[in-house]
């Protein structure tokens, strides 16, 4: 059987309302993609092996119910594949030169082969699982060109050799301590969070590697840095890159938010960057941290849970938060932040409109933009930059608060 598709499985508004093709006789199917996106399931269609997939639009295309299912080759399809929640005997499987999206709804059985081919991909799991190799199947799954991404919770440490040519790991789900060096067939340039309430934890992640964060992430990331627990001048970089929903505004948002854990880490760069009408939240725990730069044209909301910083040997405590290069807003709170003992804590932010709420003595710098300045009982000096700024010093004691420049 062969479907040429053209714009099925929308309604005018655009929303999915998936066609269904169904050939009880059938033992193999070619879909064409063409023109506009389309949205296809084969359900009932139960004595296929093989699905071809061809053509240069973007296709949704449910295959999962499909016992008899073997192979899928897409390999010359140029659009955007999505292929949802592949079965247990689907064992080859080739996508082409769009950016797709494969999930995995069963485990793929050991002698599997998965090449995404070129395009910035994504390999998925839905209660799927990947079989480690044995002495006579050996399962493949290559990322191919592209910068590419992989589930963490496809990966233990008996199959992490196998995955080839991934650049991305997702941290979305639950994810206990994987140690992501055992993944010798990828290397490694970011974790991604793309929205949900897993907890994870990677170890060994090399130096360079950054997070993405895009969506809403309730679960805690934690992030081992290689050598960090001996190293006195590691550094690591989060990044906000989520997109706006069409429905956001500059009143409401689209969020994005992350809790990490920094084990080890000296210094803590956040990008709060993203498209269309977001703002982003972080909450940080970092035992060693010393400081901390913010940059980025996004709403950013930033606080501190458990140890931020120690005055001991381990790694010295926090002398710096500087978002003076940052031009979203920018709300710091500084409770759970240890402050340097010698140098004392400085906090600066940039052009525009921050609140900083301090828990400890500190040095302020609101840059511009009409700021508040809320102090705590240890005061400090405080200069309001630019603009109409509010300056709180009701929980100071008098004598603390060194001075206040409002120019």
């Amino acid at each position: 059987l062969t479907v040429n598709v053209d714009g099925t499985g929308y309604s005018v508004n655009g929303t999915e309302v998936q066609t269904i093709v169904a050939d009880a006789n059938a033992t193999a199917i070619t879909v064409n993609a063409s023109g506009d996106d389309s949205s296809l399931a084969l359900t009932g269609s139960d004595k296929v092996k093989a699905l071809n997939i061809t053509g240069d639009a973007a296709l949704t295309l449910k295959a999962s119910d499909l016992a008899a299912l073997t192979t899928i080759d897409g390999s010359t399809a140029t659009g955007d594949l999505t292929l949802g929640e592949l079965n247990a005997k689907t064992v080859a499987v080739k996508t082409g030169a769009g950016d797709d999206v494969v999930t995995l709804g069963a485990v793929i059985a050991a002698g599997s082969t998965i090449n995404l081919g070129a395009g910035d991909d994504a390999l998925l799991a839905d209660s799927g699982s990947v079989a480690a190799s044995t002495k006579d199947a050996t399962t493949v799954i290559d990322g191919g060109d592209g910068f590419d991404t992989v589930s963490a919770t496809l990966i233990n440490a008996a199959n992490a050799a196998q995955f080839h040519n991934f650049e991305a790991l997702d941290l979305s789900a639950n994810v206990t301590n994987l140690d992501v060096a055992l993944m010798t067939n990828s290397t490694l340039e970011a974790l991604t969070l793309s929205g949900g309430s897993g907890t994870a934890a990677v170890s060994n992640v090399a130096a360079g590697v950054e997070l993405l964060v895009s969506g809403e992430n309730t679960g805690a990331t934690t992030i081992n840095v290689k050598d960090a627990a001996t190293g006195t001048a590691d550094a690591f970089s989060v990044a906000f890159n989520g997109t706006a929903a069409a429905t956001a505004t500059e009143v409401a948002p689209t969020a994005s938010s992350a809790t990490v854990v920094g084990n080890g880490i000296e210094n803590l760069s956040v990008e709060s960057t993203g498209t269309g009408f977001v703002a982003n939240t972080l909450k940080v725990t970092d035992n060693a941290l010393q400081t901390l730069t913010i940059t980025g044209d996004k709403e950013l909301s930033l606080s501190f849970t458990g140890t931020n910083g120690t005055n001991g040997a381990a790694g010295g405590a926090v002398k710096l938060i500087d978002g003076s290069a940052a031009t979203g807003d920018l709300t710091i709170d500084t409770t759970n932040v240890t402050a340097d003992s010698k140098v004392g804590l400085t906090v600066n932010t940039g052009s525009g409109d921050d609140a900083i709420t301090l828990a400890q003595k500190a040095t302020v710098d609101a840059g511009a933009g009409d700021d508040t300045i809320t102090a705590s009982a240890f005061g400090g000096t405080f200069t309001g930059g630019a603009g109409e700024d509010t300056f709180n010093v009701s929980a100071a004691v008098l004598q603390n608060v060194s001075s206040i420049d409002t120019m």
